[in-house]
């Protein structure tokens, strides 16, 4: 029976000492083609939601106009002639 073989040595690259880890540069950020930035709470919502609002919107209204003329209806068949 052989003896289990121990796992590979991994080669470690030396710690540098812990001050000279903040001398280094930091790398900068990778390039981004950068967007012309919107007016300032504009850019929170992009133009699918922003048609979206307005549909719904234009549905709310829509629904609510016909249940302000329905109840009209009702009230006015209510009234005594």
């Amino acid at each position: 029976m052989t003896p289990p073989t121990p796992p590979p040595a991994r080669s470690r690259q030396p710690q540098p000492p812990f001050d000279l880890c903040f001398m280094t540069p930091p790398t900068p950020p990778p390039a981004r083609s950068r967007q012309p930035q919107p007016p300032f709470g504009l850019g929170l919502i992009n133009q699918a939601e922003l048609n979206n609002l307005k549909s719904s919107r234009k549905r709310f209204i829509e629904s609510n106009k016909n249940l302000t003329e329905k109840k009209e209806k009702e009230y006015k068949n209510a009234l005594p002639e």
